[in-house]
Protein backbone atom coordinates (compact mmCIF):
# COMPACT_ATOMS: atom_id res chain seq x y z
CA UNK A 1 0.00 0.00 0.00
CA UNK A 2 1.17 3.33 -0.85
CA UNK A 3 1.43 5.89 2.22
CA UNK A 4 1.72 9.20 1.77
CA UNK A 5 4.16 10.94 4.18
CA UNK A 6 5.18 14.46 4.40
CA UNK A 7 8.75 15.04 4.74
CA UNK A 8 9.59 19.00 6.73
CA UNK A 9 12.81 20.55 7.41
CA UNK A 10 13.26 21.23 11.18
CA UNK A 11 16.52 23.52 10.68
CA UNK A 12 19.34 23.44 8.43
CA UNK A 13 20.50 19.95 9.19
CA UNK A 14 17.39 18.49 10.49
CA UNK A 15 14.66 16.68 8.71
CA UNK A 16 11.05 14.84 10.21
CA UNK A 17 9.14 13.18 7.99
CA UNK A 18 5.39 11.98 9.34
CA UNK A 19 2.77 9.72 7.98
CA UNK A 20 -0.69 11.55 8.22
CA UNK A 21 -2.41 8.17 8.18
CA UNK A 22 -0.41 6.85 11.23
CA UNK A 23 -1.01 9.33 13.74
CA UNK A 24 1.95 10.18 15.92
CA UNK A 25 4.27 7.69 13.53
CA UNK A 26 7.54 10.03 12.52
CA UNK A 27 10.98 9.41 11.26
CA UNK A 28 13.53 11.83 11.72
CA UNK A 29 17.52 12.53 10.74
CA UNK A 30 20.47 14.61 9.99
CA UNK A 31 19.53 14.01 6.14
CA UNK A 32 16.25 13.22 4.05
CA UNK A 33 18.06 9.48 3.57
CA UNK A 34 17.98 9.18 7.16
CA UNK A 35 14.81 10.32 7.93
CA UNK A 36 13.44 7.53 5.15
CA UNK A 37 15.42 4.66 6.74
CA UNK A 38 13.80 6.25 10.61
CA UNK A 39 10.17 6.40 9.00
CA UNK A 40 10.35 3.08 7.41
CA UNK A 41 11.47 1.39 10.75
CA UNK A 42 8.78 3.71 12.22
CA UNK A 43 6.17 2.62 10.35
CA UNK A 44 7.35 -0.81 10.72
CA UNK A 45 7.03 -0.42 14.25
CA UNK A 46 3.03 1.12 13.70
CA UNK A 47 1.71 -1.49 12.06
CA UNK A 48 3.08 -4.49 14.19
CA UNK A 49 1.41 -2.54 17.10
CA UNK A 50 -1.80 -2.51 15.30
CA UNK A 51 -1.13 -6.39 14.45
CA UNK A 52 -0.37 -7.32 17.86
CA UNK A 53 -3.68 -5.71 19.25
CA UNK A 54 -5.98 -7.56 15.97
CA UNK A 55 -5.92 -3.93 14.28
CA UNK A 56 -5.90 -4.09 10.69
CA UNK A 57 -3.30 -1.30 8.69
CA UNK A 58 -4.95 2.06 8.07
CA UNK A 59 -6.44 2.96 4.59
CA UNK A 60 -3.85 4.79 2.53
CA UNK A 61 -4.87 8.34 1.62
CA UNK A 62 -4.50 9.18 -2.02
CA UNK A 63 -1.73 11.67 -2.56
CA UNK A 64 -4.46 13.77 -4.35
CA UNK A 65 -6.15 13.84 -0.60
CA UNK A 66 -3.13 14.73 1.10
CA UNK A 67 -1.64 17.55 -1.70
CA UNK A 68 -5.03 19.48 -0.95
CA UNK A 69 -5.34 19.19 2.74
CA UNK A 70 -3.50 22.81 3.90
CA UNK A 71 -2.15 21.51 7.03
CA UNK A 72 0.91 19.31 5.07
CA UNK A 73 1.53 22.84 2.53
CA UNK A 74 4.82 23.46 4.09
CA UNK A 75 6.35 19.55 3.57
CA UNK A 76 7.67 18.01 0.76
CA UNK A 77 5.44 15.29 -0.28
CA UNK A 78 6.01 11.77 -1.25
CA UNK A 79 5.27 8.13 -0.55
CA UNK A 80 6.17 4.83 0.87
CA UNK A 81 5.46 1.64 -0.37
CA UNK A 82 4.58 -1.31 2.07
CA UNK A 83 3.58 -4.72 2.16
CA UNK A 84 0.91 -4.50 4.48
CA UNK A 85 -0.21 -8.37 4.55
CA UNK A 86 2.32 -9.62 6.75
CA UNK A 87 0.65 -7.31 9.58
CA UNK A 88 -2.72 -8.89 9.27
CA UNK A 89 -1.52 -11.86 11.08
CA UNK A 90 -1.83 -15.63 10.27
CA UNK A 91 -2.23 -16.69 6.14
CA UNK A 92 -4.54 -19.12 5.30
CA UNK A 93 -4.23 -20.87 1.77
CA UNK A 94 -7.50 -21.08 -0.10
CA UNK A 95 -8.32 -22.41 -3.53
CA UNK A 96 -9.46 -19.33 -6.05
CA UNK A 97 -10.56 -20.21 -9.82
CA UNK A 98 -9.98 -17.17 -12.28
CA UNK A 99 -10.14 -16.24 -15.56
CA UNK A 100 -6.84 -16.31 -17.47
CA UNK A 101 -7.12 -13.11 -18.99
CA UNK A 102 -7.47 -11.86 -15.29
CA UNK A 103 -4.52 -13.88 -14.38
CA UNK A 104 -2.42 -12.70 -16.58
CA UNK A 105 -3.15 -8.92 -15.69
CA UNK A 106 -2.56 -9.72 -12.21
CA UNK A 107 1.19 -11.62 -13.16
CA UNK A 108 1.57 -8.08 -15.45
CA UNK A 109 1.17 -6.40 -12.46
CA UNK A 110 3.26 -7.88 -10.31
CA UNK A 111 6.16 -7.80 -12.91
CA UNK A 112 5.38 -4.13 -12.46
CA UNK A 113 6.53 -4.04 -8.88
CA UNK A 114 2.49 -4.14 -7.53
CA UNK A 115 3.20 -6.52 -4.94
CA UNK A 116 5.76 -8.95 -3.84
CA UNK A 117 3.12 -12.06 -6.00
CA UNK A 118 0.03 -13.17 -6.52
CA UNK A 119 -0.98 -13.70 -3.35
CA UNK A 120 0.32 -10.52 -1.76
CA UNK A 121 -1.14 -8.34 -5.07
CA UNK A 122 -4.55 -10.45 -4.23
CA UNK A 123 -4.56 -9.73 -0.79
CA UNK A 124 -3.92 -5.63 -0.85
CA UNK A 125 -6.85 -5.70 -3.54
CA UNK A 126 -8.87 -7.18 -1.25
CA UNK A 127 -7.79 -5.01 1.45
CA UNK A 128 -8.63 -2.16 -0.28
CA UNK A 129 -12.40 -3.32 -1.35
CA UNK A 130 -12.37 -4.19 2.58
CA UNK A 131 -11.71 0.02 3.07
CA UNK A 132 -14.25 1.37 0.61
CA UNK A 133 -17.31 -1.38 1.95
CA UNK A 134 -15.98 -0.80 5.49
CA UNK A 135 -14.32 2.48 6.47
CA UNK A 136 -13.33 3.09 9.97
Amino acid sequence: MRYPIIATVLDFDHYQIQVPDMPGCLGAGISLDEAMDNIRVAMDDYLLTLAERGERPPHATSLDEVVGDQTYEEGILGFVDIDTVPYMGMTEKINVTLPTLLVKKIDQAVRHGHGKNRSAFLAEAALEQIHRLFPR
